[in-house]
Order: structure tokens, then sequence, then C-alpha cells
């Protein structure tokens, strides 16, 4: 459970996570039953207590008079100095407080950003491992034609009907059979995703089974856990749209399917809002609260074997005993929950965390050749991998028109030049040889002028009036469209490396992520193949007047489907969320670590690859018809549950014995074998012998609740010997019979 304290309420409750501390914040774990006195420590020493997680004997605090000092003797007290003196000082401070156990300074989680967007573009710094393949997920050579391969089969689907992603193809997903366990099995896993938001106005989610976190105490009710995330509801990225998409999207006749497409239920917790990053505390009050939501809908639905995947498609470098303990002691409670996260897009061996963590499944990203993708983070912790290359999902429906996808078919004679180049005077589709992309973020509009080479970029270009030849390479994309800028340039043609293919394509450039824009806004740019634009600059340095016009089209097709392509291992995890939430649905007798290890003995990899587990595809790409029939041939042993049921007498008057005319009250406690935990929202039928002629009770179905108890009253009818058995039904417990014999007197027994 995770508190707020009254101190922070109205603040937290206004912005869940921007107030909830930051990099510079402490979790200081207290000794049992110390939390009073290490609370009256922390308030005396100037400390915030942001954040109580009682289960776990931690709280989160900022602040103190070390850091307030600190920042003093600076002269400003609108930020503390993040100095590592000042972090050593206080952490010393807190650990030498009495009944402080174990202190740490916390970290932050952020999206992984999208490959190659807006970044120098650089070998990886660490070679991956020899006995890998070679991706050209990234450098894939195009033809030099107007079809472009490095889009991948998912670009032109979805916008005359439904098509199905090449991603849910590849994961058997798409089989008839995975397709009636999706149907008839639905209601038996619950998707939890932890990203962005999600936009419920995309028509491809299913209302009636998607919801999500609300920021806040749950009704106004200050007695329940407070609630960290950002209202589910709202996605200010599209990331978090995009991931749920991909387990969920309906089949409905338009837009995609995703992996889950016949009304998959997905709770959606909403960890960033519109940030890139959130305190790394927070993941184990987001994981918390799936738990939570598990439980109520196993409540709700009467369905105790409903199962939960978490999935996350975010991460970074920072790891906690916290948050390390946290997850160790909910997986060993809850063998119910599968934990699913994306690797990283470093494209190195970089351990990033949750996806480090024993407890989570570690997704690598392949492209749709079955490669493995080379910005995917390769480590010994990858353990399976799943299509993340180009990936079509849906998006926010207002973010349509800056969509890449919806763009596409915009794309053809973006270029035009004043005279034809002399070198190219017979090839008048030149320049739709592969189709010229919009710089994402960029304004549509016309803009006509000289062309001037303003080479790699890297300083100011003088271009007053005209329209800016860019390569890429050395500095960023952003850095070189504001040098464009600042030199008075109206437009900007960015075309790719030398060391590249010819035809490659360049796309995924943008300027959303810039720092900075320049003072007049961005002007119309578009990025082209490195054979185009070598055309261009060998026609300026033999002394060419080149005239250019950009044409960018504005896409006016906001839908209620709205669709985009993105690439990571962001992407890959959900899909492999779908896989694992689809195999188990069917097999809900299985614990995590069982549908796991299906998981891991049915996964593939390319015929040319190293057999066995290796550091790109982990055991391989998830496979969900193989995992299935898997444990059809090989099917996992319920642990069943255990009944306890016990009466007890209703009424002072009826003494001490059950007397005809008095009634009992009939308690039933259903608890798992394997792990001892409340079995929640397990039917329960009662019968009675001989006959409920002799006992009449209220109700013979009873359904546990979050603490695996039911009761019901029962009135006494007449006089012999009864008992009452409840037995287990449903779900995937094995049927466990319990009972409880009632002798019931007449009153002048009684008495």
């Amino acid at each position: 459970m995770v508190r707020l304290l009254a101190a922070v309420l109205l603040l937290a409750a206004a912005a869940p996570i921007l107030a909830q501390g930051s990099s510079s914040s402490f979790i200081v774990q207290y000794k049992p039953d110390e939390l009073d006195q290490v609370r009256s420590q922390l308030q005396q020493q100037g400390y915030s207590i942001m954040r109580e997680y009682t289960d776990f004997n931690s709280l989160v605090v900022s602040g103190g008079n070390i850091a307030a000092a600190a920042t003093a003797s600076v002269g400003s007290s609108s930020s503390t100095p993040a100095t590592d003196a000042v972090a050593a000082e206080t952490n010393a401070q807190l650990a030498a407080m009495r009944g402080v156990g174990r202190v740490e300074a916390g970290g932050m989680r952020a999206l992984f950003p999208q490959p190659a967007a807006g970044m120098i573009i650089a070998p990886p710094s660490i070679a991956p491992p020899a006995d890998s393949s070679d991706s050209n997920s990234t450098a894939e050579e195009a033809v030099c034609s107007e079809s472009d391969g490095k889009l991948g089969p998912d670009a032109d689907l979805g916008r005359r009907g439904e098509g199905v992603p090449y991603g849910v193809k590849l994961v058997q997903a798409d089989d008839p059979a995975m397709v009636e366990v999706a149907k008839k099995f639905r209601s038996k896993v619950l998707f939890c995703v932890i990203d962005t938001g999600l936009d419920r106005t995309n028509k491809e989610f299913n209302n009636a089974t998607t919801s999500g976190c609300m920021p806040g105490f749950p009704d106004g009710d200050t007695s329940q856990p407070f609630r960290y995330c950002y209202t589910w509801y709202e996605d200010a990225n599209r990331h978090g749209t995009h991931t749920s998409g991909t387990i969920g999207a309906l089949r409905n006749g338009r837009g995609v399917v995703g992996v889950s497409s016949e009304g998959a239920q997905l709770y959606h917790y909403n960890y960033f809002g519109p940030n890139m990053a959130a305190s790394d505390d927070l993941e184990v009050a987001a994981w918390q609260e799936c738990i939570a939501e598990l439980d109520r809908r196993k409540l709700a639905t009467s369905t105790p074997d409903m199962k939960l995947v978490i999935s996350m498609s975010y991460g970074s470098t920072s790891v906690t005993d916290f948050s390390k303990a946290a997850i160790a002691a909910l997986a060993k409670a809850r063998n119910d929950v599968l934990w699913i996260a994306a690797a990283g897009n470093g494209g190195d061996n970089t351990t990033n965390y949750p996806a480090g963590y024993d407890e989570v499944i570690s997704i690598g990203a392949v492209d749709w050749n079955s490669k493995p993708a080379t910005f995917s983070t390769f480590n010994a912790d990858v353990e399976l991998a799943a299509p993340g290359v180009q990936t079509l999902s849906t998006i926010p429906v207002a973010m349509t028109n800056a969509s890449g996808y919806a763009a596409l078919p915009f794309s053809r004679d973006i270029l035009s030049l004043g005279t034809p180049l002399a070198a190219l005077a017979n090839d008048t589709n030149f320049f739709n040889k592969p189709k010229v992309a919009r710089v994402d973020g960029s304004p549509a509009g016309i803009a006509s002028g000289r062309l001037v080479d303003c080479g790699l970029g890297a300083e100011k270009c003088e271009a007053d009036g005209a329209i800016c030849l860019l390569q890429r390479g050395e500095t960023t994309f952003c850095e070189k469209l504001l040098n464009c800028a600042a030199g008075g340039g109206i437009g900007a043609i960015i075309f790719n490396r030398d060391d590249l293919p010819e035809c490659e394509r360049l796309a995924g450039v943008s300027v959303d992520i810039c720092d900075a824009a320049p003072e007049q806004g961005w002007t119309p740019a578009i990025s082209i193949s490195q054979k185009q634009g070598r055309a261009l600059r060998e026609a300026l340095a033999a002394g060419e007047a080149v005239s250019a016009t950009i044409r960018v089209t504005e896409v006016s097709q906001a839908n209620e489907y709205s669709l985009d392509l993105l690439s990571g291992t962001s992407m890959a995890t959900p899909t492999a969320s779908g896989v694992a939430g689809l195999v188990w649905s069917a097999h809900t007798q299985c614990t995590a670590a069982e549908i796991r290890a299906a998981l891991r003995k049915t996964a593939v990899k390319p015929a040319n690859t190293t057999a066995g587990r290796d550091q790109k595809y982990g055991f391989g790409i998830v496979q969900a018809l193989a995992a299935h029939k898997y444990l059809e041939a090989n099917p996992c042993t319920a642990s069943g549950v255990k009944v306890t049921l016990q009466h007890s007498v209703a009424s002072a008057s009826t003494a001490a014995a059950p007397t005809v005319g008095g009634r009992v009250t009939v308690s039933v406690t259903v608890q798992d074998k394997a792990t001892g935990r409340p079995a929640i929202g397990q039917r329960v039928l009662l019968n009675v012998e001989p006959s409920r002629k002799a006992v009449a009770c209220k109700s013979y179905s009873l359904t546990t609740n979050k603490k695996g108890m039911a009761a019901t009253s029962c009135q006494l009818l007449a006089s012999g010997n009864n008992r009452i058995t409840a037995k287990a039904v449903g779900g995937s417990s094995a049927a466990t019979v319990a009972n409880s014999s009632i002798v019931i007197r007449t009153k002048a027994q009684g008495s």
C-alpha cells in the first residue's frame, strides 16, 4: 500500500508525478514498528515525506536541512544543488537516525527514445557478440523505386480495410486457433500497460473492457491508497496508445488488429503523463495498482483464475534495493502475475531496469525478416524477442496530422526543380525513387527558392531566402535545421550519409524532440536518399543554378482509427506481452513461472543463428500457437484451493447450541494451496444434507471477497443432525470440499 501524506496531498493531486520527487529524493527503509519515530526525526530535520510504502516499510523523502543550507549558501531558494557532497551528507544523516535500516538515493525511469530520431547516428560503442546475426533493420538497402522496403510491410496496411500487422503474424497470433482463444478466454487475463496514457477516443479500443488508473484517492476515500498515476485516458505522447493497441486493437473491420484482438481486458497506468521521465520508486506503486485492479476484477466478475500481464515499455540504468526487493516480494507472493519489459534501444549491452530484474522477462526487437534490430540492446538478460521495427499500431486521434504513416499517401512530388538537372534530364521521376519523407513536426506549406549547399550543417549556413541542402552526419538533425534557419533559410532538404546504401530512404527524422526551435518557427523540411542528395550537390558543384520547390501537403485525415509506424523494443514488448496473455488465458492452471518456461521452450530463431540462448534473441521470437500447443500436450497441474467452512450461532438468544427457530452464520474461507493467498472471486456452492427443509440459507452460491471469505445466514427450521458442505467450483481450481455438522435441537432441548 502507498500512502500520501497530508502535507503534500493538494500538490500531488494537482500534479501526480512532477510533485512526487525526483532523482534528488531518498528512499528510507525503517525497521518494523519504528515508523512514528522515524517520521518524527525526518520532520525535525526538515525533510518532506513524499510517499509511504507501508507494505515495504519504506518512505520516499526529499529536502532536509543539509540541502536547505547548501541552497542558502549559493544564494538560491528555488533549487537544491545536486552535488555529490550534499547527497552523501544527506544520506549519512538519514542513515544515522534511530529506527532506520537502509537509505539509498532514488533514481528515474524514462521512455526509450525512438531509434535514430534526431540523434547522431554512429556505430554502437560496444560490438555485438560474435555469435549474433547482424541486422540491417535501420540501414536496409532500398531499391531505387517508388516502393520503399525500409518502411516495412505495415506501411500500406489499414487504409482501405482492416490489416494484420506483420508482427501479429510473426508471433502466430493471427492463427485461427489463437483467434478462437482470444474470443473464448478473453475474460481470463488482464493486461496492465504502464506507459504514457491511452486515447480512448480511438475506436480500436473496446470501452467495455478498457479502463485505467485515475489519480488521487479512489472516489475521494482517504482511507484508500493514493494513486500516483496521471489520468489514464490522456496520452500526450502517443507511445502509450501505440503499445496498448499492439496488445488489444479490436478486430472491427477498420485499422489494424492487435495480438489479442477479440476484446482484450486492458488497464492503463499512465506513469509518465506529459513527461519523458518519472521517479523510479513510482513503478512499485504502479505494480501494486495493477495487482489491485486484478483483484478488483476477479471479485467483480467472479473469475478467481484471472491472470495479470504487466507490460512495461520504458527503463533506465537506475536500480535500487527498494525496487529490487519490492518486485521480488510481489513475484513470490503472486504467481498469477507476469512482468515483461523492454531491453532498451541503445544498440549496446547496457542493462536497463526493470528489464534487468530477475523476475522480469526482458524483450529484444526484431524486424519483419526476423533479424535483430540494430538499435536493440543486447545482453545476458534478454530472454525473448518480438517484432519491433516499423510496427503499425494506434495513436491518439488528435495526432493523426503529425503521423508519418498518414502522410505517406501525400509523399509523392514533394520535391520539384525549376529546371531539371543536366544529368537527370531523362528521369523526370527521380525524386520519387524512393519517395521523399517529410521531417516529422515540420510545417506544411510551400517553400521555393534557390538551393544552397550547407554541407553537414554544423554551423550557420548563409542561405537567406534559399533552401538549404544538408547531409546527415557529424551533428544532430536539430542543429542542422537550426543552423539553416539562423542563416535565413526558408526550407531544408536533408540527404543520407555516404557510407549508407545510396538508395536508402532517410526516414525517422523529427523536430519534435529538439530542445529549441527557431524564433520564426520551423520551416518546411524533407529528407531524401543519398543518391538524390548527391545529384543535387554535384549539380551545384558543377555551377548549375538549381532552384527547388518543397511542397508539403497538410494531412487532414483525422479519424477514429488513427495509426502510425513506430520502432523500438518498446514496440516489441507489448507484442510479447500480448502473446503471454493470450497463451495464459487458455491455461490458467499454470503459474507465471510455467508460462514463462513455455514461452522460452517454444520460441524460434532463424536457421542461420546460433542454437540456444544468445544476447540478441534470448531464447528466440515468441510463438503464440506453439506455446499453446505445448501446454495442451504438457498441461500444468492446478495447485487447487483449500476451503474452510464453519458456522456460528447468529443470535445470542439461542444460547450455546443451535435451536429450531434460530439462525446460524455460515462462513467460508478459500486459500490458494500453493501460496496461502486468499482466493479472490472464488465461487463456492453450499449444500445441506439431508434436506434444505431443515436448514434454509439465504444463498447457496457464494463468491469470496478480497480476503478470500464469504458468508451467508441460515435459518434453522427442524431438529436433527445436519451437514453443510462447501465446494469450490469454476476457474482452474481443483474441486475442493469442506463440511460442517450442525445438530439442531428443539427450544426445550436447547434450554
